[in-house]
């Protein structure tokens, strides 16, 4: 496992259960541990009291344990910190992805439970299938807020036929997915996406709610959804909101934003990985890129938005705006490419 591999598991911070604490010559010696990149792979942290380094002691697959002793640089140290602090603070129930107790053979079988998807989780999947289509996060956030407000009319109303409460799921039964789409059509027209483009939100909200049900049924570890970028061509959509997140900032605190095109970000992951000591990691779901710079305590999050139109440049494939200082990362002389050859996702 090389730092590559270790600054995307530190990068996905998805945390196991609660970390612990043990003493070792006199000093306190804390430990966290993290899902790896494989099914059921851990990967166990320590810091010494007094000490600012964290280090990584072993990982954990279902081969066993292999002690891979590394002391990690400042800035993955600093998001390693900032995790066991969230972590204490708020400490949850040991994760069902746990690694089970050690037995011998028919000892206890270590059984999974569904993944829960959280509201910023199931928002990401929906806008990440909005902007494969061309649709901005605000045009789908206010067609799915027209067809959920008409799902609970149509629900009020059959309770006051019926004298009871229906279900989300009650209504689907009664109901053909024709009269859903029906609803997603009215809710497209009404937000602009209208000329032959209504069928998109029933297309968006099915694809989101496979990413999401996937996402639900899936045993493996949330962080399994976080990989090491293994190369700046799979940044492939043609435009990125991209967000600095300080090391200590909150889990819930969404820093602004600027758009940036794919080819610029692109570039950032190049200078960043290749020439300043940086790494990266995709989210295979949502399309995310987080990356890193050596000198920097904090982590780039780029997120998937509709492609602006902008024309791109035949050389580097960024935007003019993106070709005047202090943007350096483009080319000298930007030059509209006659056809855009840039790698655009299509829906699945």
């Amino acid at each position: 496992m090389d730092i590559t591999d270790i600054a995307a598991i530190v990068l996905a911070a998805r945390v196991v259960g609660i970390p612990t604490q043990r003493q070792a010559d006199g000093a306190t010696v804390h430990r966290l541990s993290l899902h790896g990149q494989q099914r059921g792979q851990f990967a166990h942290f320590s810091l010494r009291e007094g000490h600012h380094r964290w280090r990584l002691e072993s990982v954990t697959d279902d081969h066993g344990t292999n002690p891979l002793p590394r002391t990690l640089g400042r800035r993955l140290s600093a998001r390693l910190t900032d995790l066991h602090s969230q972590a204490t603070d708020s400490p949850t129930s040991p994760s069902p992805a746990s690694p089970p107790p050690a037995a011998g053979p028919g000892g206890p079988a270590h059984t999974r439970r569904k993944q829960t998807v959280d509201q910023h989780t199931r928002e990401q999947l929906l806008y990440a299938e909005a902007a494969k289509r061309d649709v901005s996060p605000l045009q789908i956030h206010e067609a799915v807020s027209l067809v959920a407000n008409s799902l609970q009319h149509d629900l009020r109303a059959h309770e006051q036929a019926i004298g009871r409460s229906m279900t989300a799921q009650e209504w689907t039964d009664r109901h053909s997915p024709d009269v859903f789409r029906q609803m997603c059509r009215r809710a497209a027209e009404v937000v602009g996406l209208g000329d032959g483009r209504e069928d998109l939100v029933y297309t968006i909200v099915s694809a989101a709610m496979e990413a999401e049900e996937a996402l639900r049924n899936d045993a493996r570890p949330w962080q399994f959804e976080a990989r090491p970028l293994t190369h700046p061509a799979e940044v492939t959509f043609p435009a990125y909101a991209v967000a600095y997140q300080e090391s200590y900032g909150l889990p819930d605190h969404h820093p602004s934003s600027v758009i940036r095109s794919g080819g610029r970000v692109r570039m950032a992951i190049v200078r960043a990985v290749r020439s300043d000591g940086g790494a990266a990691s995709l989210e295979e779901v949502t399309g995310v890129v987080s990356f890193t710079y050596s000198g920097l305590p904090g982590v780039f999050i780029a997120t998937p938005v509709p492609d602006p139109g902008h024309p791109r440049c035949s050389g580097c494939g960024q935007w003019a705006t993106e070709h005047s200082p202090p943007d350096s990362d483009a080319c000298t002389h930007f030059q509209a490419a006659a056809t855009d050859t840039t790698p655009t996702p299509q829906p699945a």
